[in-house]
């Protein structure tokens, strides 16, 4: 029987036979992943389920997360920063893609780290005593309280924005007329929170154990004794007792305690 043979390097088979093709010139950087960004950032997986995969980096003692979930359409981002003794969420929002919520998660820390960061915390010196409480109002801006008097502490970078004329050395600004140098200064007046400054308190008569405490909404920022909305909370006594007396602005702006309506005894 002859065998019909093809000449070396001519594909048999007809239409259908098995051709050599040229590698493709189009080639992947191995080195940019889900993990890993063209800048160089590294991101490692924090944590992840069956519903959703969280990847976080940290530059500068700030902690940034971007989250995917299946259950939601954007991908949700925050920023976290451990400079101080506090951790602080600089901010947090959602993007349609990973890139976009990655560039906006870095964005928030760049910011961050122009603006620097104060180091305060409950017994640390302040013009007006030491500090009983400390909020973060922005960053390299914190609210501080103590037991006579209280105001804003800018940080470094901060008050180096200040105008000379109004500048203070030290970055302590008090709370009655001084806080509005920095209110101008950084326009953030309307990102302050409200808190409830505590004007009075009495054992309820109906409630044995709590106290039925009385307090004005004051945005944070307003001049001692500015007029606000007054409600009466009923707190439990030991809270009252330990913390409410301690810290004039005892209320978040987020409720915790159960509202009285009328300010009546219940």
């Amino acid at each position: 029987m002859t065998i019909e043979r093809h000449p070396k390097g001519i594909p048999s088979g007809g239409q259908f036979a098995t051709a050599a093709h040229a590698e493709p010139s189009l080639s992947l950087d191995p080195s940019l992943t889900h993990y890993r960004d063209a800048d160089g950032t590294d991101w490692e997986c924090a944590w992840e389920d069956d519903h959703s995969e969280t990847i976080s980096t940290s530059t500068g003692m700030i902690i940034l997360r971007a989250t995917t979930d299946v259950r939601a359409e954007d991908v949700s981002y925050e920023a976290v920063d451990f400079r101080s003794e506090r951790p602080n969420r600089i901010g947090r929002g959602t993007a349609p893609t990973m890139d976009e919520a990655k560039a906006a998660a870095k964005a928030l820390r760049d910011n961050a780290h122009r603006w620097g960061f104060n180091n305060l915390h409950e017994g640390s010196r302040t013009p007006w005593g030491k500090a009983q409480d400390v909020k973060n109002m922005a960053v390299g801006i914190d609210a501080v309280f103590t037991a006579g008097h209280g105001g804003y502490k800018l940080s470094p970078e901060r008050n180096g924005d200040v105008s000379p004329v109004w500048r203070s050395q030290s970055g302590f600004y008090e709370e009655d007329c001084d806080f509005a140098i920095a209110v101008i200064s950084h326009h953030w007046a309307e990102k302050s929170e409200t808190h409830f400054k505590v004007s009075s308190g009495r054992d309820s008569e109906k409630q044995p154990g709590m106290v039925e405490a009385t307090v004005l909404d004051v945005s944070a920022g307003s001049a001692e004794g500015a007029n606000g909305t007054e409600r009466v909370y009923l707190v439990p006594k030991e809270q009252y007792t330990d913390y409410v007396r301690k810290n004039r602005y005892a209320f978040p702006k987020e409720n915790e305690y159960r509202l009285l309506s009328g300010g009546d005894s219940v």
